[in-house]
């Protein structure tokens, strides 16, 4: 299928793509059930408003197995948890394995009826540390959902909310705001990063180092559409190329990976090739204005009045 996609200052480019199947994603979880009937059709409903987001293109920049697996191992070269007597620990390559049911519940909880007509729902993940482990062994990352609505200008906006959740025992936990501060200020406090301009490992530098990932909701649905007998996403630690983010910043850069199978030894992303894209976008510098490519732009009154159409025909 060829499909026009416009640039930012660019002219149109014509590619041979294959929209995200969204509408897969609709049929594969709309009649999700859940013990509780009220939760399921909740988000059922709410997982039907990816009809109403603009078609992101996730195709044109698949991750490389091997690309991959280095980034993952990089980690212990460029990034260490500073322990209560002052060591440094190497982290954990895995962050967390967590079922598709999570993240479809943390997108039932955005409501988009205030959002522009234009949008795209995405996933922060914020990078921080339990404020009370004094010898962390690994990142506890705070997620928000989030609404990003276009702009005039062909850019999406996020739109601020105080929906923030910690992944623990098989679910996400609802956390205050002030939590997610306390665990924020915890990783800028406890991370040592180790720069290519010397052996050592500096302190967290604000306005430099990442302090948060977006990942759009349509990435991790489709990352596991496109991947048979896929109901968990792994994340994982992982270190972006310098050159990724346009110069902005010399040097490292902590990000999280998501695989939808377990890294070991023997498989090398054995599901990965072939698939969607599971980049993030870095804060910095991708923090409030994000640029996305886009292959449908959706308009959520036209969506709306057909689904108030097919109400009408089923009664």
């Amino acid at each position: 299928m060829k499909v026009e996609i416009t640039y930012r200052h660019a002219r149109p480019i014509t590619f041979n793509v294959n929209p995200t199947p969204v509408t897969d994603i609709i049929r594969r979880w709309a009649g999700y059930i859940e013990e509780d009937p009220s939760t399921a059709q909740k988000i059922a409903a709410s997982i039907r408003t990816l009809l109403g987001e603009d078609v992101l293109d996730l195709t044109l920049v698949p991750l490389d197995p091997e690309i991959g697996i280095e980034e993952i191992e990089q980690v212990a070269e460029f990034f260490r948890l500073r322990q209560a007597d002052e060591t440094l620990l190497h982290l954990e390559p895995q962050i967390a394995e967590i079922p598709l049911d999570a993240f479809r519940f943390l997108y039932s909880q955005l409501n988009n009826a205030d959002s522009s007509e234009n949008y795209v729902n995405g996933l922060r993940m914020y990078l921080g540390v339990d404020p009370e482990d004094e010898n962390p062994q690994n990142i506890v990352p705070v997620y928000q959902p989030l609404a990003m609505d276009r702009n005039t200008d062909g850019l999406y906006v996020t739109q601020d909310n105080e929906l923030y959740y910690v992944y623990a025992d098989g679910a996400f936990l609802p956390v205050s705001g002030e939590t997610k501060d306390a665990y924020t200020k915890a990783y800028t406090e406890k991370i040592k990063i180790r720069t290519e301009l010397g052996p050592g490992f500096r302190d967290y530098v604000k306005d430099e180092d990442t302090s948060s990932l977006i990942f759009p909701f349509q990435t991790i649905f489709t990352l596991a559409e496109e991947n048979d007998n896929c109901e968990s996403i792994w994340l994982y630690n992982a270190v972006r190329d310098k050159n990724i983010d346009s110069g902005l910043y010399e040097g490292p850069r902590h990000c999280i990976l998501l695989l939808p199978t377990p890294l070991n030894e023997d498989s090398h992303f054995p599901s990965m090739e072939g698939t969607y894209a599971n980049r993030s976008r870095l804060c910095p510098p991708d923090c409030r204005v994000i640029s996305y490519n886009v292959i449908i732009q959706q308009l959520k009154a036209e969506i709306n009045t057909r689904a108030a159409l097919q109400t009408q025909r089923s009664r």
